[in-house]
C-alpha cells in the first residue's frame, strides 16, 4: 500500500485565509493606539494658551521699557567721556602750540591776509592733529565733533562743535591779540575751549561772553552739562552758569 506524500501547505505571508474562503489582510505594523493618544496629550500640554502668551508679552514689554532710560542714560554718558576726551586733546594742542610759539596762544582768526585767512582749529594747530587744511570743502576731522552734537556736519565750512576763548586771542584783520600763558591767571579756572553752539564762517569758531549771537556761547550739550577744557591742562563737565557776565573776570579774562 502506498503512502501519499502529504505536502504542507504554506501560509502566504501577505494574507490570511478564513474558513468561507476569503482573504483577511494582515494589520499594519503602526504603533499602538494607546501611545499616540499620549504622545497627542503631551503635545498639547507643551502649548502656549493666549493668556499665557499675552502675560510673557507683557514681561518682554515691561522689561524693555525699564532698560530703554537706562541704555539711553549710559549711551550719553558715553557719549560725554568721548566730548571730554576730545576737548583736552583739543585743549592739549593750543598748549603745544603755545609751548612752540614762545609760550604765546594763537588769536582765534587771522585774516590780515585777505588771500590766505587762518583760523585756530583749521590752522593754528592743525600740524599737531595731522590735519591739513586745504580749502572751504576740506573734512573737518573727527576729533572737532561732540559725539552728542547730531548737527554736526564734517564737510561743512569750518564745522566744529568747540569754541575757543576769544577773550585769551582775539584776533581779527587789524591788531591782533595775543596772550602768553604767564599772563593768564588762575589757569585752573581759565576756561580755554569748550562746547559751543554751531558756529559759522563769521564767528571763526570761537566765542566769548561780549558777543550777542547765543550760538557762540558754551552749550550744554551734555544732560545740561557743558564740557570745558581748562587753561592748566584739565577738563571738566559743569551745569554753572560760566557765560554770563557775572563771571567774566573769573572764567574768561586772562588778567584776572
Amino acid at each position: 500500500m502506498t503512502r501519499s506524500r502529504l505536502i504542507p501547505r504554506h501560509r502566504n505571508a501577505s494574507s490570511q485565509h478564513t474558513s468561507s474562503g476569503g482573504t483577511v489582510s494582515p494589520r499594519p505594523n503602526n504603533e499602538p493606539q494607546g501611545k499616540a493618544t499620549m504622545q497627542t496629550k503631551s503635545n498639547a500640554s507643551h502649548a502656549f494658551t493666549l493668556i499665557e502668551l499675552l502675560v510673557v508679552i507683557s514681561i518682554i514689554s515691561l522689561l524693555i521699557s525699564i532698560l530703554l532710560p537706562a541704555l539711553g542714560a549710559a549711551r550719553k554718558s558715553a557719549q560725554s567721556v568721548k566730548c571730554l576726551a576730545n576737548l583736552k586733546q583739543v585743549g592739549f594742542t593750543l598748549l603745544a602750540y603755545a609751548g612752540d610759539n614762545r609760550e604765546t596762544l594763537p588769536v582765534h582768526y587771522d585774516g590780515t591776509d585777505a588771500a590766505n585767512k587762518k583760523y585756530w582749529h583749521t590752522h593754528a594747530i592743525a600740524p599737531y592733529i595731522n590735519f591739513t587744511y586745504l580749502n572751504s570743502t576740506t573734512e573737518m576731522p573727527q576729533l572737532y565733533h561732540c559725539p552728542s552734537d547730531d548737527g554736526f556736519e564734517a564737510d561743512n565750512y569750518l564745522e566744529t562743535s568747540y569754541g575757543f576763548n576769544v577773550r585769551l586771542g582775539n584776533g581779527g584783520t587789524g591788531n591782533l591779540k595775543y596772550t602768553r600763558l604767564l599772563e593768564i591767571f588762575n589757569q585752573q579756572r581759565k576756561i580755554l575751549v569748550a562746547d559751543s553752539g554751531h558756529l559759522s564762517e563769521d564767528n571763526f569758531g570761537a566765542y566769548s561772553i561780549t558777543r550777542t549771537d547765543s550760538k557762540q556761547y558754551m552749550y550744554p550739550r551734555h544732560t545740561d552739562n557743558a564740557n570745558i577744557a581748562f587753561v592748566d591742562g584739565h577738563a571738566s563737565s559743569t551745569n554753572n552758569e560760566l557765560d554770563s557776565y557775572n563771571v567774566q573776570k573769573q572764567y574768561w579774562d586772562a588778567d584776572k
